[in-house]
């Protein structure tokens, strides 16, 4: 799964190659007339180069400041080369500009003689170099989305997580009924209904890599740990397996929330177009010099979008100052996340 792209994505998902490439209409505040007029554009003059580009061409229509900042949080201009959060930041000023000049150039203002009026002019305004942070990325994808899609965020630390719990969620149905069981994974929608007595009880979907299924919090863990229990909370849960009902449930009577290092892992950005058979023997070198107990991510982009891939166990890595050192020797600067 593909997060939208505006150089690739119908108002429908689509699959191509094996990959299902999110639709557009799908994405929060953005509708299939919008979609429509973005795909015409496309489909009439080719691809979009930039974000500049794609807000000269498209129908002014689409330019709603609601609309592109929905696409910029789903990712819909990744492919660009643009981070989300150094692209919200400056796409008002560039909306206003860009939207200023074109209604101006319709009624006839610009300069037929190479004027100067920097009122119709366009303005060149540079994007910074900015990327939220791996959980509030994911909250923005998630809010526009209603799901990950480009990452997920427990990988990374899901070994840490999977050492303070007894199973995997999965691992449930094989358990009997009323066993004890401690679980790791994180929330999604929460949805507190109240007893005959008017206490208060939590039911929230919770899911790990490998499944999901329904806690229940009666009134009494409520009480003691309802605080802990929102949306997006990474959490230890103990309790005991509920197989009454057609699907498998858990009572949890202990949740904690837990420590948990993601930085104990690498992060590689890499354009797909760089990684050659030799660049990667080389990077296989150069991860194999420093052999470790860190997990490499390898996040491709191309014009299709970013693919985050996990490279196998045998290329796991120390994080230190000398191996960062050699992959940005080897892959670029800005390479190592």
């Amino acid at each position: 799964m593909l997060v939208p792209d505006v150089n690739r994505s119908e108002s429908d998902f689509v699959a191509v190659d094996g990959d299902i490439t999110f639709g557009m209409s799908a994405v929060r505040n953005v509708g299939e007339a919008v979609v429509d007029l973005i795909v015409a554009e496309r489909e009439k003059n080719g691809r979009f180069i930039g974000f500049q580009d794609f807000i000269d061409r498209v129908d002014v229509a689409v330019l709603n400041k609601r609309v592109i900042e929905s696409l910029i949080k789903a990712g819909a201009f990744d492919s660009m080369g643009h981070p989300r959060r150094g692209l919200l930041e400056r796409s008002l000023d560039l909306l206003d500009a860009t939207v200023a000049r074109r209604r101006a150039e319709d009624m006839g203002q610009y300069s037929l003689f190479g004027g100067s009026d920097a009122a119709v002019e366009a303005v060149a305004v540079d994007i910074p170099d900015l990327q939220w942070d791996k959980r509030t990325r994911l909250q923005f994808e998630k809010e526009m989305l209603g799901l990950y899609v480009s990452d997920h965020p427990l990988l990374g630390v899901e070994k840490a997580l999977q050492m303070m719990c007894s199973t995997t969620i999965p691992g449930l149905w094989d358990q009997s009924d009323k066993a004890k069981a401690t679980i790791g994974g994180i929330v999604g929608g929460v949805t507190q209904r109240f007893t005959k007595s008017g206490d208060r009880m939590l039911f929230f979907p919770f899911e790990d890599l490998m499944g999901s299924t329904e806690v229940i919090c009666f009134p009494k863990t409520v009480a003691e740990y309802g605080p802990l229990v929102r949306e997006d909370a990474i959490l230890i849960v103990s309790g005991y397996v509920d197989h009454r009902g057609d699907d498998v449930k858990f009572i949890a009577q202990e949740l904690r929330e837990p420590e948990l290092r993601e930085g104990d892992m690498v992060r590689l950005r890499v354009p797909a177009t760089v990684l050659s058979r030799n660049m990667v023997d080389r990077l296989r070198e150069a991860l194999a010099n420093h052999p470790g107990s860190a997990p490499v991510y390898l996040h491709m982009q191309s014009e299709n979008g970013e693919k985050v891939i996990r490279l196998g166990d045998e290329h796991r890595v120390e994080p230190r100052s000398s191996l960062f050192a050699e992959l940005r020797a080897l892959l670029g600067a800005k390479a190592v996340l």
